[in-house]
């Protein structure tokens, strides 16, 4: 899956408005189980990372999401909230996610993060272009989509969904 995941990040990385992310030089391999990249909306007008998503999962036929919940808001981590649980209020107060600020998480989620799920991973290398002319096509077409007239013709050869 590694090979899949270059061959994306070098795929997308001319596409416009769109990077992947940052792979640190001591890492040899990578493992993944899903594919993700940064957008840029100002190189689309301002339109909405939910519109890109919702847009790139229907050129695809995948769908496309954004990254998890930042930890500070978060339904996994709230232990204290369950019944096992019985820690003294100073302590509950002291580990409680809410009270941290995580701006740059909170903004990767709302305005950045774009996320594929693992079924693109498994594309074979030769189809990698097909996630870049899907984004190109958004890009080209973003004004439809800001004015809401939102196009449901697919990529014909763009089935990024081909595990099996």
């Amino acid at each position: 899956m590694d090979r899949n995941g270059l061959a994306l990040d070098a795929a997308i990385a001319g596409a416009p408005g769109v990077t992947p992310l940052r792979r640190h030089p001591m890492i040899s391999r990578q493992c993944s189980y899903n594919f993700a990249f940064n957008y840029d909306n100002l190189l689309y007008d301002e339109l909405d990372v939910a519109i890109f998503r919702q847009a790139l999962s229907a050129e695809l036929g995948i769908a496309a999401g954004g990254p998890y919940e930042p930890l500070n808001n978060s339904p996994l981590y709230f232990p204290h909230r369950k019944w096992k649980f019985s820690w003294s209020k100073e302590f509950v107060q002291a580990i409680t996610p809410m009270q941290w600020h995580l701006p740059v998480a909170e903004g990767i989620v709302r305005n950045r993060g774009v996320v594929i799920g693992w079924r693109v991973l498994g594309c074979p290398l030769a189809r990698a272009h097909l996630l870049a002319d899907a984004i190109a096509k958004i890009h080209e077409n973003r004004k439809e989509l800001l004015s809401g007239k939102q196009t449901t013709e697919r990529l014909r050869s763009a089935d990024m969904a081909c595990v099996g």
